[in-house]
């Protein structure tokens, strides 16, 4: 026999651990992402060029997809020449080889990313949005508890399954 007054707690205790679960994700998205989220203002942008467009295959629960990325050659400043693959893979080609592009290279670090929004703020995107969701849907079971007074919770009629 459940009453009133139990369900609203249940769902209210539902509420405050979705709220806990969105804060926790969108600090995760966070700190994944505080150092490239800096990088646009203080990295070097820098001519590149696709060398290569790498691919792999992975196995999903019953079907193989295929990703495709970038590889990447440009020049640093210092004259030394670097190559490597983009840390964003697509299902979709997105640069053709020999395609002249943009690589953002932090001085601070030497980490070099493809200029573009996808692999600056991809993971940050993602992690934080599905924390902002379950932030939102956990407020949403809190509000209705904080809404009601307790003398209208003490004065809920039982309700019973059956």
């Amino acid at each position: 026999m459940i009453n009133n007054a139990q369900s609203v707690a249940r769902r209210s205790r539902h509420g405050w651990w979705l709220i806990a679960a969105g804060i926790l994700m969108i600090d995760a998205a966070w700190v994944m992402q505080r150092d490239r989220m800096g990088m646009p203002s203080n990295a070097l942008r820098l001519p590149a060029q696709v060398v290569s467009i790498e691919r792999k295959t992975q196995r999903l629960s019953d079907f193989d997809e295929t990703l495709y990325s970038p590889r990447v050659r440009f020049t640093r400043p210092d004259g030394l020449e670097v190559v490597f693959v983009s840390n964003v893979w697509t299902p979709t080609v997105r640069h053709l080889e020999g395609q002249p592009i943009q690589v953002l290279l932090d001085p601070r670090t030497g980490q070099a990313v493809v200029d573009s929004k996808s692999s600056l703020h991809g993971a940050f995107m993602i992690v934080g949005g599905v924390g902002a969701l379950l932030l939102l849907f956990g407020i949403s079971r809190v509000i209705p508890r904080l809404r009601r007074s307790p003398r209208e919770v003490m004065n809920a009629e039982p309700t019973t399954r059956g």
